[in-house]
């Protein structure tokens, strides 16, 4: 397989809450990464910290990695209706409730949610990211 001409873009894409071993990790990964053959930007959900206080985003700053972080949209208030009103009705069948809750996460969350978009187009907005 060859390379293509210029540096390969990497966008990856972080959506934890802490800071754990699959952190680490990467932060290595990401130090001994050839800069010269790929351009890496990561994105995450929230600038979570580590032990000292440091947070991801001063670290991966630190080694040169542009960093966004997404701006999360409060769940809309039908959607949480919904799943309530869902898992009431459906008490008596597990499968059927998490189906239920899993169609209303996808229909307001995954499908099309505004902040997902700039990120597929690879077009940043500073209206969507901190």
């Amino acid at each position: 397989m060859t390379m293509p001409q210029g540096r390969l873009k990497i966008l990856l894409l972080d959506n934890g809450k802490e800071w754990g071993g699959g952190t680490n990790s990467l932060l290595e990964l990401l130090k001994r990464i050839d800069r010269d053959r790929f351009e890496i930007t990561y994105c995450f959900y929230h600038n979570y910290r580590r032990d000292n206080e440091e947070t991801i985003g001063d670290v991966l700053n630190a080694i040169g990695i542009p960093t966004r972080f997404i701006v999360q949209r409060r769940q809309p208030l039908w959607a949480k209706l919904s799943k309530e009103i869902l898992r009431g009705l459906l008490l008596f069948n597990a499968a059927w409730r998490k189906r239920a809750v899993q169609a209303i996460d996808q229909r307001c969350r995954a499908e099309r949610p505004p902040y997902c978009r700039p990120v597929a187009r690879r077009k940043i907005s500073p209206a969507v990211y901190e």
